[in-house]
């Protein structure tokens, strides 16, 4: 098997129809696996995913929803390609994206192959590139040290514009953390980046990423703010373990005040305790 492709859902009706006919009719269809978890949905998602007839397909279904980070490991745990992609239930993707990916991968011998993206406004329709300064990023494979004073801010922390090696995820034990509900996919994807020896970059944009939905993730962000601040402590830790904090410590500090600068915005003036000691802890610069 090539390539598994893990996608959890919940109440993804309004979706996940032009999303799994994005992905069912890539150019690479062999040996291709879709591993979708439906999350505890309350909505006509069972309904729409049971009218989808493909022998690719493998439908888990869950009667609670316990979350996307736990939803991504079983998928993990369920898959049986060389590489994995965890891909969201809305995102639309080019008809060549997953051979695009697998292909770089396979050529660099990479742990992780990364493409560019496109934001789409779902209110007014624009569209502006998701990775708009790659100047610095090699042409050839690379690894986390050869960009360590922009790796954080280079790469956003999503998840589903890469694919990984699966031995390489499961020899570095490397899971989604089901503690956060916000920022999970930042901490597994810069652990992964962190941990990875051989990283390949194909400054394409082939996943349009819709943004301005007020049902998202990151439109409830505000809720979360506890999560924001335990994923930056955790990046942290992950890097002083490592002991390459000093290494990372300039890119990282900016990617925290981002993080931080999010969180006061939503909090539109409300103090935060845990917002103001991650300020402090790491010494970042007070933008308030």
């Amino acid at each position: 098997m090539k390539l598994s492709v893990i996608m959890p859902v919940h109440n993804g009706e309004k979706y996940i129809k032009e999303t799994l006919n994005c992905l069912l009719h890539q150019s690479l269809s062999d040996q291709v696996e879709y591993i979708i978890v439906n999350d505890g949905s309350t909505d006509q998602t069972s309904r729409v995913l049971s009218e989808i007839k493909d022998s690719r397909i493998i439908i888990v279904d869950r009667d609670v929803c316990r979350g996307v980070s736990q939803a991504r490991n079983l998928g993990l745990s369920l898959a049986r390609g060389d590489y994995v992609m965890f891909v969201d239930s809305d995102d639309l993707f080019h008809r060549r994206m997953l051979e695009i990916l697998y292909n770089s991968a396979v050529k660099g011998n990479a742990d992780i192959s990364i493409c560019n993206y496109e934001r789409v406004s779902l209110l007014t329709h624009e569209t502006s590139v998701g990775i708009n300064n790659t100047s610095h990023v090699p042409a050839t494979t690379f690894k986390a040290l050869d960009v360590s004073q922009s790796i954080f801010n280079t790469f956003d922390g999503f998840v589903w514009n890469k694919i990984f090696n699966r031995k390489f995820l499961i020899n570095n034990s490397l899971l989604f953390d089901d503690r956060l509900s916000i920022c999970e996919d930042s901490l597994f994807v810069y652990k992964s980046i962190l941990s990875a020896n051989r990283i390949c970059f194909i400054d394409c944009s082939l996943i349009k990423y819709k943004i301005d939905d007020s049902a998202s993730a990151s439109a409830s962000a505000k809720f979360f703010i506890e999560d924001i601040c335990c994923a930056v402590d955790e990046l942290a830790r992950f890097l002083i373990k490592a002991n390459k904090y000093t290494i990372f410590e300039y890119s990282f500090k900016l990617w925290a005040e981002r993080k931080c600068s999010w969180a006061r915005t939503m909090l539109d003036g409300i103090y935060s305790a845990s917002v103001e000691e991650i300020v402090r802890k790491y010494k970042l610069n007070d933008k308030e």
